[in-house]
């Protein structure tokens, strides 16, 4: 017979032992239920590897929560962004379609369509070749229906087979800006397939956009200095390529994009070459700089190391607000140098206590008369003015 101690031990090793067994069922049930597949296990892995860049994986985890659950559109449009990025735009549209079936206004089904619809060269279908071929034949001579169905529609490079119908693409992303006009690059993709189509006064306001929405993207501004080297001034793409250069100082083909106008539209050797190396030490490839910026016997005895003295600046190449009237006649007067027989150069010389600066938006510096400052910033404010705010 017990006693009562060990009455009451054996009753809390029976209690331990008791709850011992119901913790290992729950452990077995709830262990079971977590190795189970399931539609978000799936979903958030696939969703993580996209993150990643990590494509395949992701395709992988994606499909098999498609094929749990195949009525989610947002499977569909992951997948198709994956395809996308992996440099297959047939699969993707696919997967773009089906993703449109279940819901006609899923905005990022529509953009991956479109950008795919753009990577695709049509002259691989004979078919569809031939029959636009006839038709460029057939009406040769029509500009008018041509620019119409033709040219407006399709970007056909120059000496090149292809062919990519960019109208279509427009359309796509034009619906997907519908659905959402919140992000910056559906804006920059629709600018970039109107300026291939020749388009200019279509993509300009896209360009605009996109920088309004993401006024700190230096890329944004590196798509519209391209488009205003084509379309608009020499000056404005400069002017967009500092303003990308302020925002990302690292961004090397902004600084060959700048030191080639400096070269080739503002004859500015001086700051060509200094953007052309800081491109080159980001590692940009410039294949003329070496015997572009060789220091000649001109340049040596003129400027030294590609440095204008600090006393004066070269009157015919100063771009300036109002270049035709930055001359001061009370506080300016013009010499001709010639610091090498037979070159000679007009400057301006200012008197010294006379003398201020003005600040370009590429960061250059020139001296100007206090009386010419004053009027440059009066024409700024009236400029300001009559620009309308948005």
């Amino acid at each position: 017979m017990l006693s009562i101690f060990d009455e009451t031990l054996l009753h809390h090793e029976t209690m331990k032992l008791l709850a011992g067994f119901f913790s290992f069922i729950l452990f077995s049930f709830f262990s079971g239920k977590e190795t189970k597949p399931t539609f978000e296990k799936y979903y958030q892995k696939g969703v993580e590897e996209v993150r990643q860049y990590n494509y395949p994986a992701a395709i992988y985890y994606l499909d098999s929560a498609a094929l749990l659950q195949p009525d989610r559109d947002s499977v569909y449009s992951l997948i198709a962004h994956s395809y996308r990025f992996l440099g297959k735009p047939q699969n993707a549209i696919e997967y773009c379609n089906k993703c449109l079936l279940l819901n006609p206004r899923n905005a990022n089904a529509y953009f991956t369509r479109g950008t795919c619809i753009a990577q695709i060269n049509l002259f691989n279908d004979t078919i569809f070749t031939d029959s636009i071929t006839k038709l460029i034949k057939k009406h040769k001579g029509n500009e008018k229906w041509l620019t119409k169905n033709i040219w407006s529609r399709y970007y056909i490079p120059a000496q090149t087979s292809g062919m990519y119908d960019y109208g279509k693409a427009i359309e796509d992303i034009t619906k997907t800006i519908q659905l959402d006009s919140s992000q910056a690059y559906y804006y920059s993709y629709r600018a970039y397939y109107f300026y291939w189509l020749n388009q200019p006064e279509k993509a300009k306001p896209d360009y605009d956009r996109a920088i309004e929405l993401e006024p700190n993207n230096a890329n944004h501004y590196l798509n519209r200095g391209i488009f205003n080297e084509k379309y608009s001034s020499p000056g404005n793409a400069r002017d967009d390529y500092s303003k990308g250069i302020r925002l990302d100082s690292n961004y090397a083909e902004l600084y060959e994009r700048r030191g080639r106008l400096y070269r080739d539209v503002f004859y500015d050797k001086e700051y060509a070459c200094k953007d052309f190396r800081k491109a080159t030490l980001l590692g940009r490839f410039i294949e003329d700089m070496d015997d572009y910026c060789k220091p000649n016997q001109i340049d040596s005895l003129l400027h030294g190391q590609y440095s204008y003295p600090a006393w004066r600046h070269d009157f015919n190449n100063c771009y300036c607000p109002n270049p035709k009237d930055m001359f001061n006649p009370e506080t300016d007067t013009i010499k001709e140098i010639e610091l090498v027989p037979g070159h000679k150069q007009k400057m301006i010389d200012i008197k010294d206590s006379e003398k201020t600066t003005w600040e370009f938006e590429d960061g250059r510096v020139i001296e100007i008369s206090k009386k010419t400052k004053e009027r440059w910033l009066k024409e700024e404010e009236e400029r300001k003015k009559k620009t309308p705010t948005l």
